[in-house]
């Protein structure tokens, strides 16, 4: 929806993005979101999207999906006991290795990074 660039598609997406976030906010902190384009609704869509798969994989495999695409690339930042990391859209620690056990059952499967 927020692709196609159309008023009302990008309306449509902000609303499901505010149903979804009104079955995870307390109702009494919820605020709907708007957007007046497709690149502020995509930003909403990442946010909600990090925050809905904070624990899980989809959430790197959204970021590595968004990366390829030049309209959503993004350097993500962070900063652990003062030291500052930045992961860009097209550094080669872009990976999932295999587990080691996987490697030790199949001898054709080498390390990918």
């Amino acid at each position: 929806m927020i692709r196609t660039g159309a008023v009302d598609k990008i309306s449509e997406a902000v609303d499901i993005l505010n149903y979804i976030r009104t079955n995870r906010i307390l109702s009494a902190e919820y605020t709907p979101v708007s957007a007046a384009n497709a690149t502020e609704t995509f930003a909403l869509l990442k946010k909600v999207s990090r925050t809905e798969g904070w624990f899980g994989c989809r959430n790197y495999i959204n970021l590595k999906r968004w990366n390829t695409e030049d309209a959503y690339k993004e350097t993500l930042r962070k900063t652990l006991l003062d030291v500052d990391y930045e992961l860009a859209p097209d550094s080669p620690l872009w990976i999932f290795p295999f587990p080691q056990n996987a490697a030790a059952f199949n001898p054709n499967l080498t390390k990918n990074y």
